[in-house]
């Protein structure tokens, strides 16, 4: 499995790292391998919402909290796959409104609210 995972923690730490699973064939337990490609910070508010958009362009992925840019990366290991949301460990989080929007053939953005 390969993925691109984009979130706000606890901490108030907003990221966008890539991810490597190794599901191997002999049995044991997956490998997994992260490689983070841009962080910074941020004041949080417990238990407010945050809109989070990601706008994907080719290589060029750029992550906006409540429409406010925060990161802006490179990266073009993976050109094709899914999405999906999560929460993390020890939070609790909620998400609606998810959107998936193909603007062209080379653009694609995904929003949703991320309460925490």
């Amino acid at each position: 499995m390969k993925v691109i995972f984009a979130g706000i923690d606890a901490t108030g730490k907003v990221w966008l790292n890539r991810y490597d699973v190794d599901w191997n064939t002999h049995g044991a337990a997956p490998i997994y391998t992260s490689t983070e490609l841009k962080s910074k910070n941020m004041v949080i508010t417990p238990n407010t919402a945050y809109q989070m958009k990601i706008v994907r362009n080719a290589g060029n992925i750029n992550v906006y909290i409540n429409d406010k840019l925060m990161l802006a990366a490179y990266d073009d290991t993976y050109t094709n796959g899914f999405i999906g949301v999560r929460g993390g460990t020890e939070n609790t989080v909620r998400f609606d409104d998810i959107s998936i929007v193909k603007l062209d053939d080379t653009l694609e953005s995904m929003e949703f609210t991320e309460k925490i």
